[in-house]
């Protein structure tokens, strides 16, 4: 399954309500596997490409991680039980 796929599929499982936290779980690790796996190609790809054509290649592969790093922090973000701090709770009289 393509990176871009994986992305998708987090979009939409970050959109259903409850989220699906075992799924999320999956899809986290799908895209760290990518994103291992793109940075090993990247590197070696990176040798065979111009000089000319170098700095659009890094910025592309950059894109990329970004918007895994990006999916990676929502699905982290989603996960992440909310929890009500002592100062709001005792303003709500809920010590």
């Amino acid at each position: 399954m393509s990176a871009t796929r994986t992305l998708g599929q987090v979009a939409n499982s970050l959109e259903e309500s409850p989220v699906d936290a075992k799924r999320l779980t999956v899809l986290k690790l799908s895209l760290e596997e990518k994103l291992k796996t793109l940075k090993e190609l990247n590197a070696e790809i990176i040798e065979l490409v111009p000089e000319d054509d170098l700095e659009a290649e890094i910025q592309q592969a950059d894109e990329c991680h970004e918007k895994i790093f990006e999916a990676l922090a929502r699905i982290d973000h989603a996960l992440t039980p909310v929890s009500t701090s002592p100062a709001i709770a005792a303003d709500r009289g809920e010590e």
